[in-house]
């Protein structure tokens, strides 16, 4: 079992618009006058939920959640227009500023973990540390693996049904189906989406439970945002985030599955060796997901160990 800390409710949440189209979901829980985390969710195009708030001493800790634009409870829903990393960025800073916080720490897990580490890049003075799961750099590389390479792994897969001769192939084909004006047809194409990415959770990992698509829509929206990232490369230009973050001197926390299957650990290792106050913890027995037993449990421990360096 992990050893989340119990539940909490928020101390208050609400919508902030940060420009005339988005309006993005916040809450605070924990200690109102506690040292600041703010939680990255991955993706892109998931979300916040209750469970990401146990990470967290709430006596210590003032816990910051919200959902990028697009994403979750933020409005308007599945919206593209005006959504790329350097936005997604400029938020964080605007957020930072509406909640009066100055210096705080940074917790981001997979896409989370990017976005996290390209905040401390542009606005090293207000990162304190970091800690980070499964880390991913959005490189074409790791892109590639996640999209094809790991076809040696589930050639069953109706995923692969079509005949790809490349990665941006596989990325434009998907794109036009799940923004198709055929809301059948983009509803079939973000399901496949959606079951290839829970079957690669599956690897090695059979007690996880299967992806049940009970909210069509909602599951076409989070893949809109999911491949309008992916489409565009992150829209990183081809921005080396670990070579760019090796000047970052205070503490950073990396906690990594050893079976991770979407973001394995080589980008991690990388990062670590990369960072002059990097401590990588592989988890033998972890994959991706932030909420396995072994995996959450490191990370509270991570939050745990971070409360003397504060």
């Amino acid at each position: 079992m992990s050893k989340l800390f119990p539940p909490i409710s928020p101390n208050y949440s609400s919508l902030i618009k940060v420009n005339k189209i988005h309006s993005l979901y916040v809450e605070e829980s924990g200690n109102k006058s506690g040292f600041p985390v703010i939680f990255f969710h991955g993706g892109p195009g998931s979300a916040t939920n209750p469970d990401h708030r146990r990470y967290f001493d709430p006596k210590f800790y003032r816990i910051i959640l919200f959902d990028q634009r697009g994403c979750g409870q933020s409005m308007p829903f599945g919206e593209t227009k005006e959504n790329t990393s350097s936005f997604l960025v400029e938020d964080i800073l605007f957020l930072k500023k509406k909640l009066g916080i100055k210096n705080c720490l940074l917790f981001g897990g997979s896409w989370g973990s990017t976005l996290a580490l390209l905040f401390c890049i542009k606005y090293p003075e207000f990162v304190d540390g970091m800690i980070l799961r499964g880390v991913f750099a959005g490189t074409f590389l790791e892109l590639e693996w996640f999209l094809f390479g790991l076809k040696n792994f589930l050639p069953e897969h109706k995923f692969f049904d079509n005949s790809f001769s490349t990665t941006q192939e596989l990325i434009n084909f998907f794109h036009d189906k799940i923004f198709s004006s055929n809301t059948d047809e983009a509803f079939y194409y973000s399901g496949l989406w959606s079951n290839y990415e829970a079957s690669i959770m599956q690897i090695g990992n059979t007690s996880l439970s299967k992806y049940n698509i009970e909210d069509k829509l909602l599951n076409l929206n989070r893949c809109k945002v999911q491949i309008h990232f992916i489409r565009n490369q992150f829209f990183l230009n081809g921005f080396d985030i670990v070579e760019n973050i090796k000047f970052f001197q205070n503490p950073v926390e990396i906690i990594q599955g050893r079976i991770d299957w979407v973001c394995p650990p080589i980008t991690a290792y990388k990062l670590a060796n990369n960072l002059k106050n990097a401590n990588l913890r592989i988890i033998e027995d972890g994959g991706h997901s932030g909420s396995g037993p072994s995996v959450s449990t490191a990370l509270v421990e991570a939050t745990e160990h971070f409360k003397n360096k504060l």
